[in-house]
């Protein structure tokens, strides 16, 4: 190989069948710009015809969002504490959590739903049971074998929910 050849790589972005439901709860069939996102997204590019240009859209202004069989989002409103996972903070310092509406990541649905919420140097948690709201997940160190999450779930030969 030559001292001087370089390499040339191109990404290629798909547009990917998805839906996006309005504040409203009206729901569109677009094709939805899959950057794979590592933080939740701010805004999604979608195009919402056949012959309609890429348009871009806040996803603040959405209920909800997906692409077929890859992701899906949605804006709830939660208790959040957003410090950092990064490094301890201040002794002085305790982190106040708030209500706020966020963007949501559904990670796993089903009796109970696991919900994420990511952004630069903070990873949070929740948890849904049926139709209750998501409260967060926090994280300590126990010796008890009754975690927060053994309390809510109960495993056997077949996940069940155990409602207390």
């Amino acid at each position: 190989m030559a001292a001087n050849q370089t390499t040339s790589l191109s990404a290629q972005q798909t547009f990917e069948p998805g839906y996006l439901i309005d504040a409203a709860g009206q729901r569109s069939e677009v094709l939805i710009l899959n950057r794979d996102w590592r933080y939740h997204p701010a805004e999604i590019e979608v195009i919402r015809g056949q012959d309609a240009d890429a348009t871009r859209i806040t996803t603040e202004s959405l209920e909800e969002f997906g692409i077929d069989g890859k992701a899906r989002y949605v804006n709830r409103e939660v208790v959040i504490e957003k410090s950092s996972v990064e490094g301890l903070s201040p002794p002085d310092t305790i982190p106040v959590p708030q209500r706020e509406r966020v963007l949501l990541r559904v990670e796993v649905e089903g009796e109970a739903t696991l919900y994420s919420y990511l952004a630069p140097r903070v990873s949070k948690y929740f948890l849904a049971v049926g139709d209750g709201e998501p409260a967060a997940l926090t994280y300590h160190r126990s010796l008890l074998e009754n975690g927060q999450l053994s309390v809510r779930l109960r495993c056997g030969g077949i996940q069940r929910l155990c409602r207390r």
